[in-house]
């Protein structure tokens, strides 16, 4: 009988470890993948190895690590090697330089920049939705209610 809290009590803790283990190591392992890739597209445009998909690739890098401005500089040499006839793929690509820009709270570039993600692109709705949050931030409110609008106009 009194072996029985002991051992209830022992296995408890015992499970509750072994959770917090897995929530450790599901932490881990993603942020050691990353920085894996991290260094293998470093060295690869180090190496002069420039292709457009290595830039996007470390972009989307470091956007998952939210180091912002390190994507900007990115992805605006993506923007100078673009092909301009590609449109959906320009206004992508303004879209996330926008949305970086509004993380780091510059919001009159990432204005500029999902205007012209809107004017590159047909109905680009991600671009709509982010440039009515940055209306919306910065008071704008007539402009705001144009995006409404033309986004009603567009689904």
């Amino acid at each position: 009988m009194n072996l029985i809290f002991p051992v209830f009590y022992l296995v408890l803790i015992l499970i509750f470890l072994i959770i917090i283990l897995r929530f450790v190591l599901l932490e881990i392992f993603p942020t050691q993948n990353l920085q894996k890739q991290l260094n293998r597209l470093t060295i690869s445009i180090s190496l002069n190895d420039s292709l457009l998909d290595i830039y996007l690739e470390l972009g989307e890098i470091y956007l998952k690590r939210q180091k912002y401005s390190e994507a900007i500089e990115i992805f605006r040499k993506c923007l100078q090697k673009w092909n301009k006839q590609d449109k959906v793929g320009l206004s992508h690509l303004y879209t996330v330089i926008g949305f970086s820009y509004w993380k780091l709270n510059f919001c009159e570039f990432a204005q500029f920049y999902l205007e012209n993600a809107i004017l590159t692109g047909s109905n680009y709705k991600v671009a709509l939705n982010n440039l009515g949050y940055i209306y919306e931030s910065r008071n704008l409110l007539k402009k705001y209610i144009e995006i409404s609008k033309y986004k009603d106009t567009k689904k």
